[in-house]
């Protein structure tokens, strides 16, 4: 799910996956991470085809640090079992490469991988 930084709040959503998840049941919640507002954004002839920094999409509304969404998970009961940097190991590696290239949008992705631009979570309902 890539969606916490296009809400105003967070309360439903999270009530929300407590309600419909069964016991053992997992959510993953992927956002942007914090260096995504400081990232510079893409040439002008890629705007609109990929968001580097946050501010690229207008319909982020504000960045999800990842505590919060920890926290969160936490007090609806549900138990975190990963966070980290999400990447395409495949794309990562392949960026030094990517990067000797004229500007397009696979080297952009790959720059995205590279960096660790999206953090994510793994929140559990406890089994019954």
């Amino acid at each position: 799910m890539h969606v916490v930084e296009h809400l105003h709040t967070l309360t439903n959503l999270w009530r929300e996956i407590r309600r419909l998840l069964k016991p053992g049941g997992r959510a993953y919640i992927e956002t942007p991470g914090l260096q995504s507002v400081t990232t510079p954004s893409a040439p002008e002839s890629l705007r609109g085809k990929i968001t580097l920094n946050f501010y690229d999409d207008p319909t982020h509304i504000r960045p999800v640090p990842i505590t919060s969404l920890v926290a969160l998970a936490r007090d609806n009961g549900l138990f975190v079992s990963r966070t980290g940097h999400s990447r395409n190991w495949l794309f990562a590696v392949a960026y030094p490469f990517f990067s000797l290239l004229l500007p397009s949008r696979k080297r952009y992705v790959a720059k995205l991988h590279w960096l660790g631009w999206s953090v994510y979570l793994i929140a559990e309902k406890p089994a019954a």
